[in-house]
């Protein structure tokens, strides 16, 4: 990697940082596209700086402690000596913070985009850089309960809540995890009741066709059963005639011999 003057890489700091507040400006206005694009281009410009920063500003210097005064002269003294010894110090958190507030904010993005995934690698990213900063965390936390793990993303709110105290965007967000919960155990029990409605239904039904079927076969029996007994019996008849009738004429017969 060629190496940057201080020039160079002070406009390429400037450059990251304005496109970073344009990307706010989309985020804003609802075109999270264009968000997602500017903070693209800022990650681009800003990852993979750090190596190159103390070489090009020198090490950052720790700021000095503050002094206690009791006259202005003291005091003017006292708030220059705040200030860094050295640029460095000040470009280094600048571009450290816009990372951080990059990340965050793409994690906020993809939430509202519901790209779960996206949003906790954005949320991980921006913990490398403050590893307890609360935004990243309830960022992950939304983004776990999104991708199903609901224990863990409820647990890393809740943790939160306790350790910041009331928080709106926190307690929003228990409420609807609670709410949804609500909803899908409903619709759990629905369903159940639906299926055994659907199995006790079939059995009832069966036993009023069948009852059904019985009662219809058995009307129409009784009828077809007095028809059948009335053409045997009519069979029957006619062959005790035509019997009665033959022996008659064979007595005829014999008598006239």
């Amino acid at each position: 990697m060629v190496q940057q003057t201080k020039e160079q890489m002070d406009a390429q700091i400037d450059k990251a940082l304005k496109t970073r507040l344009e990307g706010n400006e989309a985020f804003k206005a609802g075109d999270f596209t264009l968000a997602l694009r500017k903070y693209h281009e800022v990650l681009l410009h800003l990852k993979g700086l750090d190596g190159q920063m103390s070489s090009v500003y020198g090490p950052s210097q720790p700021r000095a402690s503050i002094i206690e005064v009791t006259d202005e002269e003291g005091e003017a003294e006292a708030v220059a000596s705040t200030k860094p010894v050295e640029d460095p110090e000040s470009k280094q958190a600048q571009v450290k913070t816009a990372l951080l507030n990059t990340y965050l904010n793409s994690a906020a993005v993809y939430i509202k985009q519901e790209r779960w995934q996206r949003a906790l690698d954005a949320a991980s990213a921006a913990k490398k850089y403050d590893e307890g900063n609360a935004k990243a965390l309830f960022r992950e936390g939304q983004a776990r309960i999104g991708l199903g793990e609901i224990n863990t993303g409820k647990r890393i709110l809740e943790d939160l809540q306790v350790k910041n105290g009331p928080d709106a965007a926190i307690t929003a967000a228990l409420q609807k995890l609670a709410a949804d919960e609500k909803k899908r155990e409903q619709a759990k029990n629905a369903q159940f009741r639906g299926m055994f409605n659907r199995k006790n239904g079939s059995g009832v039904a069966s036993k009023e066709k069948a009852v059904e079927e019985k009662a219809r076969t058995g009307k129409s029996a009784a009828p077809q059963e007095k028809e059948e007994e009335a053409v045997a019996a009519s069979v029957a008849g006619e062959t005790t005639t035509s019997a009665e009738k033959t022996a008659d004429t064979r007595a005829d017969s014999s008598s006239k011999v």
